[in-house]
This record gives structure tokens, sequence and C-alpha cells, in this order.
């Protein structure tokens, strides 16, 4: 399996009480992947609220591995960081999950909510990061690209077009197969010991829902274990879940770290939220 950031953004002044100002690309997709659920029968074991957060940490995370890969290998890197890592973890997710439609959904459907909610006489065109309405349509081409029939109805509702949608098989085959190369001698033997996972979570009075979801859900041991699985880390590899004062998450080259916040789950919270009231 192969995996995927240093820096995923931080989005603070979302009120709750704020209104999403949806583009008519986002309705449409809207409308399309609410069909798409409700005809593929998905049987969910947690609040529909809970799965958006979690499948859109889970992509968070292998973005967060992306850019710990790329500083502790000191991998290559031909144009924006950010963008490599969004591909690392789009390719991961589509290799480690059999429902890899429904995160990868979500996902986009999070990073489109951003930038409809965004203020648009403040958009960075020099961000390290691509705008969020970019980085979710790539999502879904990589989708479309990687499994045609499983991800069609999807790249559908967000009107991409039949060309478009054939040339996503072209870009996802160009990311996956570049990340392959660079990672050759990153992976971990077979016979190699598996390098210390440690995963904390810090305590939080203001966070206790946040804190009790990730541990419960175990959704961080599973991405450790994979990461500790498939490449060869230094002595250890650290998880962190805390509070950090902003909506992010991040690896930290200092300390060698991956941590999310869990203010970052509140926002991704209220984002779904806002959608199920449009």
């Amino acid at each position: 399996m192969m995996v995927w950031s240093r820096n995923m953004g931080t989005y603070q002044n979302l009120p709750g009480e704020s209104v999403l100002k949806l583009s008519s690309t986002f309705l449409s997709g809207l409308a399309g992947l609410v069909l798409y659920y409700c005809t593929t029968a998905q049987v969910v074991a947690t609040p529909r609220d809970d799965d958006f957060v979690l499948n859109n940490i889970i992509h968070i995370m292998y973005h967060e591995a992306g850019h710990a890969l790329i500083d502790q290998f000191e991998l290559p890197v031909i144009g924006q960081e950010e963008d490599a890592a969004d591909a690392f973890a789009t390719i991961n997710v589509i290799d480690a999950f059999e429902n890899f439609d429904v995160l990868l959904s979500d996902t986009a459907m999070a990073m489109i909510a951003l930038q409809d909610a965004s203020d648009s006489d403040d958009i960075d065109f020099f961000s390290e990061h691509d705008l969020d309405i970019q980085r979710g349509m790539r999502i879904i081409c990589f989708g479309v690209g990687a499994e045609p029939d499983k991800f069609k109805d999807i790249a559908a509702s967000f009107e991409m077009t039949h060309e478009q949608i054939e040339n996503c098989a072209d870009r996802f085959d160009q990311s996956m197969l570049g990340w392959h190369d660079l990672l050759k001698s990153s992976y971990r033997k077979e016979d190699a010991p598996r390098a210390d996972l440690r995963i904390s979570y810090a305590p939080s009075d203001t966070y206790k829902k946040e804190r009790a979801l990730l541990l419960n859900s175990a959704v961080l041991e599973d991405f450790g274990a994979d990461l500790v699985d498939q490449f060869a880390w230094g002595s250890k590899l650290k998880i962190i879940a805390r509070e950090c004062g902003e909506a992010n998450a991040f690896y930290e080259p200092a300390t060698g770290s991956i941590s999310i916040c869990y203010e970052m789950m509140t926002l991704l919270r209220g984002l779904d939220t806002g959608l199920e009231n449009e």
C-alpha cells in the first residue's frame, strides 16, 4: 500500500451562524452525491457527521505523511510540495480503502465547501496551497481516473465532461507512478523491524467530544500501523492529537511528529452540518 503534509491550511473565522454561499458547481455536485449515497446503501456505525469528519481526517493524515516522507527521506519535489502531498494522500486512500469513493467524496465536498465559504476578495494566489476548489476537483479527477466505473457518477455530478474524465486516467497514472518511483528506496523490507509507533491524545476540556471520537474510532492507530508497516522510518514515528489554537494539521520536521488538531474536527463537523441544512 502507498501512503500521503506539512500544513493543510488554517481555516478560521467561520462562526456557527455563518451561511455557506454555495456555487452552482458545488450544489450540482452535492445533489449528485446525495443521490449516490442513497442508492449505494452504505452501512455506517456512527452518525453521518462523524463519518464525514473521520473520512476527512484520514485524507488529512495521509497528506501529512506525504510531507513526512518528503522530509525524512529527502525526496525531490517538482512543483508545489502541497500538490505532491495531496496526490499522495488520494493515491493512498484509493489503494487502501474499499469504500474510497465515499472517503474521497467527503474530502472533496469539504474542500469545495471551504472555498465557497471563503472571502472571494481575500484569495491568496501566491499561497503554497492551490485553491480549495482546485484541490477538491483534483481529488474527484484522481478517483475517476483510478476507477472509472466506481466513480463516474460522482464525477458526472460535478459536471465533468467525458473528455475530462478520460484525461483523469492519465493524470492519476502519472502521479501514482511518480510516487512509486520516488518511494522505491523508502519501503520497509519484509524482514526489517518496524519503527516504534507512539500515538498520544492530549487532554482537552474544550474538545472532549473530538478527542473521544478519534480515540474510539482507532483511525490514528490504523493510520500509524500502516505507515510503520510500509516504510523504513527512523527509530520512532509520533502521531499526536491535540488542541492547537487553530483548525489545522501539520508535520513537524524538528520532532518528526504528525499532529491533528481537535479544532480541525470541529470545523469539519460544522461544514457537514451546513451542507445538511442546505
